[in-house]
């Protein structure tokens, strides 16, 4: 479901722009990947249908290494990661704890997989001392290392050719203290060996960041919000006016709620925020979906000239909290919107609560 980086770009002369860009400029090939369901998509899929519900008790394995439970009660690994707790690696014998050989050519056929941890609160940085693997003359890798430093279920960047001295540390968005290295000489096994690469990985410290997040929790002394309603949201504590809403706030002791007991078809109730300033930002919250009718609980982003719809849900979600995360791409003046559009009849109560925006991605 992901849509190339440049599509629906504007063209200028022979130039195609982009519509959307990554972070980190290094993960973009990920974008064009057609490869199917990958690891996260599986562990999104399982948690949200909770497939692995039913797995209780002594029989429920415990996960490591970012490994989760799938409906056969069994842990699913990361690519790379084996054995009943994703505790062993995938290698070849002839590994060990560095490259093969180095630094004599190294066997080929040899896979290679190496799990580096570092304490909880800390990130991994790797370090090329030295690195020599054969491409092509279109610099296409016959044999490469792969650095998975993101998340350690996702694909990394490929490296082959000749260099010295290239870092990357692990990010935060993910297992920050685990990175994956694998090293593949089997795809081209026709091929010469090159000498290999020789690496040192330490620890680093977690970047001090300034949060800079505007909080949203209904609870006194300021009953406020950064988000100004349009006075179709009440305060709610305890049950809402229908037992079709929350009973009680997701943290805390009071939340918003649109009110649906009366049996109306309402215009739509809004929360409105301006933005100040142009840049990404991430909005997450709580929100409570719940009775038969077609209640719609929307975010949208909002300009001079159109009305952006950025995330939508309809209809009964459970007779439960969730929490949602929405990504903003927001200009100066821009309007972020939280839309509540209640039901024809009693049962469709809407409620937001522990409203969070912030700067960056989520």
């Amino acid at each position: 479901m992901q849509y190339n980086l440049y599509s629906f770009g504007k063209k200028t002369g022979g130039t195609v722009s982009k519509t959307m860009e990554l972070v980190d400029k290094n993960l973009e090939f990920l974008a064009d990947l057609d490869a199917g369901l990958d690891f996260y998509d599986v562990a999104d899929i399982t948690d949200a249908y909770q497939c692995a519900a039913h797995c209780k008790g002594s029989t429920r394995p415990k996960c490591e290494n970012g490994g989760f439970i799938d409906h056969n009660c069994k842990c699913f690994c990361p690519p790379g990661l084996n054995r009943d707790n994703c505790q062993t690696v995938e290698t070849s014998l002839a590994c060990g704890d560095k490259n093969p050989n180095w630094p004599s050519p190294y066997p080929v056929g040899t896979m290679c997989t190496w799990l580096i941890k570092a304490p909880a609160d800390m990130l991994v940085k790797l370090t090329v001392d030295d690195l020599n693997l054969p491409y092509n003359s279109l610099k296409r890798c016959y044999h490469w290392m792969e650095v998975r430093y993101n998340l350690i279920g996702q694909l990394g960047v490929k490296i082959c050719g000749t260099t010295k001295g290239k870092t990357w540390t692990t990010t935060p968005y993910g297992e920050s203290n685990l990175m994956m290295l694998r090293f593949d000489a089997k795809f081209a096994e026709d091929k010469d060996a090159g000498k290999g690469f020789s690496i040192s990985a330490t620890a680093a410290s977690k970047p001090t960041v300034e949060d800079k997040s505007m909080i949203c929790t209904f609870e006194p002394p300021s009953d406020g919000c950064f988000f100004n309603g349009d006075g179709n949201w009440f305060m709610g504590e305890g049950k809402s006016p229908s037992d079709y809403g929350p009973s009680t706030a997701y943290h805390g002791q009071f939340y918003a709620y649109v009110d649906g007991s009366d049996g109306q078809d309402h215009q739509p109730a809004k929360m409105t925020y301006k933005v100040p300033s142009t840049m990404d930002y991430c909005l997450s919250f709580a929100y409570y979906l719940s009775g038969s009718d077609m209640g719609d609980l929307g975010i949208q982003r909002e300009d001079a000239k159109y009305i952006y719809e950025l995330w939508t849900e309809q209809g009964d979600q459970g007779d439960s909290w969730k929490k949602a995360k929405v990504d903003i791409k927001a200009e100066m003046g821009n309007l972020i919107l939280i839309v509540a559009k209640t039901g024809s009849d009693y049962t469709s109560d809407i409620a937001v609560d522990d409203i969070v925006l912030k700067e960056g991605v989520c």
